[in-house]
C-alpha cells in the first residue's frame, strides 16, 4: 500500500500488477490484500513443484488465485502468472 501511494504521489501512476520475488509461504489472504490496494494481477517467480508440473502439463502459466470466501469475502480473485 505504501508503494502504491508513493507511485501515485511521485509519478501519478497506480500499478495494477504486483511482483513477488519469493511467493512460497504467502497465504491465500494475499489475494484479498492485493485486490484491496488495487492490483489485478500478480507475477511470481517461485511455485511448488506440483503446481509447476500441472502448469507445464496444461501449457499455461496463469491461474486465478481465490482467497477463502468464508474468511476474506467474495470477489477478491487475482490473476496469478508464474515465471519459469
Amino acid at each position: 500500500m505504501v508503494g502504491q501511494q508513493w507511485l501515485q504521489h511521485e509519478f501519478g501512476h497506480h500499478s495494477k500488477v504486483s511482483w513477488s520475488i519469493d511467493s512460497l509461504g504467502v497465504s491465500s489472504g494475499y489475494a484479498r490484500l492485493a485486490r484491496d490496494v488495487g492490483f489485478d494481477m500478480m507475477v511470481y517467480s517461485k511455485i511448488n513443484n506440483y503446481e509447476k508440473e500441472q502448469m507445464r502439463k496444461n501449457k499455461t502459466r496463469t491461474q486465478v488465485w481465490r482467497p477463502h470466501e468464508e474468511n476474506l469475502g467474495m470477489r477478491k480473485d487475482i490473476l496469478g502468472v508464474a515465471m519459469d
